[in-house]
């Protein structure tokens, strides 16, 4: 059985691209992460940040698949 490297990679590829569609540049670790909408310059905190938004996404998308899964079972 393979594993799911490559895809995982495509995907890490591709907000890498939407990345730097946005901001006219790649990653640049040396950047002040103010300029981003950090308090601070900080990576660590940009991190954070986004994880944080990502469980909040998580978190609504699975609140969906539960109420489509209700609806489903009350038909």
């Amino acid at each position: 059985m393979d594993d799911d490297n490559l895809e995982i990679m495509q995907l890490l590829e591709e907000r890498l691209k939407i990345g730097k569609e946005r901001y006219g540049h790649g990653v640049i670790i040396d950047d002040d992460t103010r300029q981003y909408g950090t308090n601070d310059n900080n990576w660590e905190t940009m991190m954070m940040e986004e994880a944080l938004d990502g469980m909040i996404y998580a978190a609504a998308q699975l609140l969906r698949i539960k109420r489509a899964r209700n609806s489903l079972k009350e038909q």
